[in-house]
């Protein structure tokens, strides 16, 4: 594991494949949970409440969770600090969706994953977005940058990983995200890039059925 420095520097490259990009999310909240920094983006419904009796919810905040007019949770306590999780564990998670959907009081962002978790997360606000390893500039969208590096993400390496996982490339955003960028998965960590209109407090969630890391945005 390597923590996650706010210029997002080095890291390296992966290829990927299957997208998925939409404006609703099916489980990402569970009841009476309140995890501390959530991610959202996805094709399947935003409410994130399905199946919420079965899901776990890693890295739990002690502030009960903000509800929206429109029954959807914000996971967590929103803050502007650097985020770092370190999983107890050992899992494989490969990326296989990236969803994004505004909700009354916050936006979610939501990334699936195919495997078993849990998920570390390192993440941190920068001015100057950049790729892991090469240290090329990475262009997103926006006013405020989240860099997130996520593991145990496997290097896909075979015709099956290759075939299962997220393209790399640029995700439409909603509500105060403008876009977000898988930039490439490098010796187990994924770079996802999270263009803002503005620099907001977020939280981020690790959770399972199906495993998913959940990031919320005040605002």
């Amino acid at each position: 594991m390597r923590q996650w420095i706010s210029t997002l520097a080095p890291l390296a490259v992966a290829g990927l494949v299957l997208t998925g990009c939409a404006n609703s999310d099916s489980s990402d909240n569970a009841d009476g949970a309140s995890p501390s920094t959530v991610t959202s983006t996805s094709s399947a419904p935003d409410n994130d409440t399905a199946g919420a009796e079965s899901s776990t919810v890693q890295k739990g905040a002690t502030a009960p969770a903000a509800e929206a007019s429109d029954g959807v949770k914000m996971l967590g306590t929103p803050s502007l600090d650097d985020e770092q999780h370190m999983a107890q564990g050992a899992g494989e998670l490969v990326p296989v969706r990236v969803r994004t959907a505004e909700h009354d009081g916050f936006t979610r962002m939501v990334i699936e994953f195919r495997g078993e978790g849990p998920a570390s997360w390192f993440a941190s606000y920068t001015d100057a977005p950049t790729q892991q390893a090469s240290g090329h500039p990475v262009e997103v969208a926006g006013n405020a940058f989240l860099g997130l590096g996520i593991e145990p993400t496997p290097w896909p390496s075979t015709p099956d990983l290759e075939e299962q996982y997220l393209d790399t490339g640029s995700f439409p955003g909603a509500g105060v995200i403008e876009e977000v960028q898988f930039t490439s998965a490098f010796e187990a960590q994924s770079q996802f890039v999270v263009g803002l209109k503005e620099k907001v407090p977020y939280s981020v969630t690790y959770m399972d059925g199906p495993p998913r890391v959940v990031i919320d945005f005040a605002g």
